[in-house]
């Protein structure tokens, strides 16, 4: 997933091998969002001191996206026990990730067997080569929050996981991890993850006609805004989509242009498609964007490589006239294609990303 690509790149450059203190505090959460979905974390997780711990989770974390996808992530630090380093050396130096399965055992003796199980070594590179200190970042993915499999984790503590043969002991680790991990459902259900069905809601109130054709989007800023967007200012064209809407808005005042999403409201729907974002720059570049995310799990390439491809022929039946775009003949853009009428510019670029198909699309009105 993307948003577990990103936050990999941060902890691998900070994770390293500590020991929990004696106090007993409380677990704080946070949660934060983009375009692709949800991201919770726990504070330091603090285990009790006991003679026999060495091993220590010392953080946990919930990944969400739109397609109702959800990961669960262990940060585990140990000194001497050589099963947790020997699972977390499992990723070798250079390689993205490695990717396996695992068993998890709750304390109720069920079972549960998790086929797609990522491991990171987050141990500090000057460590690396230690047979007794190590990091290991562990991800157990699902693919459906709503899941039983899922349900598992969050009404039953974890007593043991197994990866190829070797053992990670939470009698040892002495975390209510079911607890942490509702909790962590809770805080993000409570930002505005309430999927049902791959449908979401995002708590905003809905505009007026938010199904929008091509053409539309093209003319219309956002969907909404004047045609054109004639004699919009930046001030102008922000109070206007506030006025219209409950949007959340991100504003880049020195940089004239303010962007929207789908978490935080943004509503407009192409062929029942939602933008999980749009934007608008004002002023002498004047010039907005959307666009549309298709995840791998529920779309192939022939189905984003031809709603793309529609997308486009809208664009074409208003009169528009198309050639290839700069990016076409690229391996990672399955369609890149630049359409042009008097002033009006548009790019139209299909993005084959790890986990989703990216539909892009630029309008400039007064190229």
């Amino acid at each position: 997933m993307k948003k577990l690509t990103k936050i990999l790149g941060a902890i691998l450059l900070t994770a390293t091998v500590g020991a929990a203190n004696a106090q007993n505090n409380p677990i704080e959460y946070n949660t934060t969002a983009d375009e692709t979905g949800y991201f919770c974390e726990t504070s330091k997780i603090v285990s009790p001191v006991r003679k026999d711990n060495i091993t220590y989770i010392t953080k946990m974390e919930m990944i969400t996206v739109f397609n109702n996808a959800v990961s669960i992530g262990f940060t585990i630090t140990t000194v001497g026990d050589k099963e947790v380093i020997s699972i977390a050396r499992k990723h070798k130096p250079g390689d993205k990730q490695y990717k396996t399965s695992a068993t998890v055992t709750f304390n109720n003796n069920r079972q549960l067997n998790v086929k797609d199980a990522l491991i990171l070594d987050a141990t500090k590179d000057n460590f690396k080569s230690s047979a007794s200190m190590g990091c290991l970042l562990l991800y157990l993915n699902f693919p459906d929050y709503q899941s039983p499999d899922f349900n598992l984790l969050r009404n039953n503590n974890i007593q043991k996981i197994v990866i190829e043969g070797h053992t990670i002991d939470f009698n040892k680790i002495k975390v209510n991890t079911a607890a942490i991990v509702e909790q962590m459902f809770k805080e993000i259900s409570q930002k505005g993850y309430k999927g049902s069905g791959g449908q979401q809601s995002y708590g905003a109130t809905p505009s007026a006609n938010k199904a929008k054709s091509a053409l539309e989007l093209v003319y219309y800023p956002l969907g909404i805004l004047p045609k054109d967007g004639a004699g919009m200012s930046y001030y102008n064209a922000l109070n206007e989509v506030k006025s219209k809407t409950n949007w959340k808005i991100d504003e880049y005042q020195n940089s004239s242009f303010f962007t929207t999403y789908a978490y935080y409201g943004y509503d407009i729907t192409w062929h029942g498609l939602p933008f999980f974002t749009a934007q608008m720059t004002c002023g002498e570049d004047l010039q907005w964007q959307y666009t549309i995310h298709l995840y791998k799990s529920r779309y192939t390439e022939s189905q984003a490589v031809n709603l793309t491809n529609t997308f486009i022929k809208e664009i074409e039946e208003g009169g528009f006239t198309k050639k290839a775009g700069i990016l076409e003949g690229k391996s990672e853009y399955p369609v890149s294609k630049e359409l042009t009428k008097g002033t009006y510019r548009i790019n139209v670029n299909l993005c084959n990303r790890d986990d989703n198909y990216s539909i892009r699309v630029d309008i400039w009105p007064n190229w």
